[in-house]
């Protein structure tokens, strides 16, 4: 679980950047962000639901 806490967080980091260096409207950045952030928070959403399937 820590793993893959540690592994959306670093993903986050790197998108979170790529997108405020290289988007070029300023106006856009906010929102491709949030777009972002919360499709890696559906990610973390699955894995949780994973893997508690898995454990049963």
């Amino acid at each position: 679980m820590f793993f893959f806490v540690a592994l959306l967080s670093h993903m986050w980091v790197g998108l979170r950047d790529v997108v405020f260096d290289y988007l070029q409207p300023a106006s856009l950045r906010p929102l491709v962000a949030g777009v972002l952030g919360i499709g890696l928070a559906g990610v973390g959403v699955w894995l949780v639901w994973i893997l508690f399937r898995a454990q049963t």
